[in-house]
């Protein structure tokens, strides 16, 4: 009654058992991280798709996902979006016994749709447009007009007078400039400059007499610059013809030119042009206050930021 026999069936549906559980196990937990991938590669693709069509239809908008890039958040809403989905579909595994198939399959569309709009609101989508702009900056000119100004710095040193004579355009212009930098560097070291090189003038008396007219020349120069008062030379080296330095800036930027003392007023360029009248101006001269001349850049904001 208990033979061998007997026993071999029991064994093998003991046997046989066990693996089935675990493979069945095994595809469910596939099929569910199956539909997660797919899910989330439909989601990536719909939130491509959308900030495709949202560029093209729009041009310079863009839809943009904020969240659309790989760090830790984007990730992790990820890994949450994938958990929300495999338990809506263990869920409706669980339901087609309780519903309908159309109820199911329906009920099981609507949550889907809902975790994949949640997923796109969580990814922060926003629109953005580019636009071009060209912006001028601004430079303000502070010109001090105070009393001080109209000094004449007749015991100005050589060098002095030379850098002040090159800037009114006294000197020539670029054609003389590195010949001018020769005799300030031979003012400022104590010794005489060479007025004439020898490449100028070969001959040793026609060079001595070149060097003679020249220093005669630039003595001349220094007498000019000297009965010039510091205002004199300021308005000239702002306007002289051969290098405007107030055309210059007006063509680039937004200039803004402020006449300051004690407080500052607006100043027209044109002023400039000609023989300037300081005391015509609103203001006060009894001192010098740098103060004013940075404040006055306050006033014209609207024209733009400083450059």
């Amino acid at each position: 009654m208990f033979g061998s026999a007997d026993w071999v069936p029991v064994e093998r549906t003991l046997g046989d058992g066990v693996p089935s559980r675990w493979a069945n196990l095994m595809r469910r937990v596939l099929k569910v991280a199956g539909v997660c991938a797919a899910f989330l590669a439909l989601a990536f693709l719909t939130a491509s798709a959308l900030s495709a069509i949202g560029s093209s239809a729009f041009r310079e908008w863009q839809l943009v996902f904020l969240r659309f890039r790989y760090d830790w958040g984007f990730y992790l809403l990820s890994a949450l979006t994938a958990g929300c989905v495999g338990a809506i579909f263990l869920l409706f595994h669980y339901e087609r016994q309780l519903v309908s198939r159309g109820l199911g399959y329906g009920l099981l569309a609507l949550r889907l749709l809902l975790v994949l709009i949640v997923f796109l609101v969580l990814l922060e989508p926003i629109w953005t447009w580019t636009r071009d702009e060209t912006e001028r900056g601004r430079v303000l000119v502070a010109l001090d007009v105070s009393e001080s100004m109209e000094t004449q710095d007749a015991q100005a040193a050589p060098q002095e007078k030379l850098r002040w004579a090159r800037a009114v355009g006294m000197l020539g212009g670029d054609e003389t400039s590195q010949l001018v930098d020769g005799w300030i560097q031979a003012f400022e070291q104590g010794e005489e400059p060479t007025w004439v090189s020898e490449e100028e003038a070969v001959d040793e008396g026609r060079r001595e007499r070149l060097s003679a007219a020249r220093k005669a020349n630039v003595d001349s120069v220094f007498d000019e610059t000297v009965s010039l008062s510091r205002l004199e030379l300021a308005r000239r080296a702002l306007t002289q013809p051969g290098q405007p330095v107030l055309q210059e800036i007006a063509e680039n930027v937004v200039l803004q030119l402020s006449a300051f003392g004690e407080s500052h007023v607006p100043l027209d360029p044109e002023t400039l042009k000609g023989p300037f009248n300081a005391d015509g101006l609103q203001l006060s001269r009894a001192r010098t206050d740098l103060f004013e001349g940075v404040d006055a850049a306050r006033f014209r904001e609207s024209d733009g930021t400083l450059a």
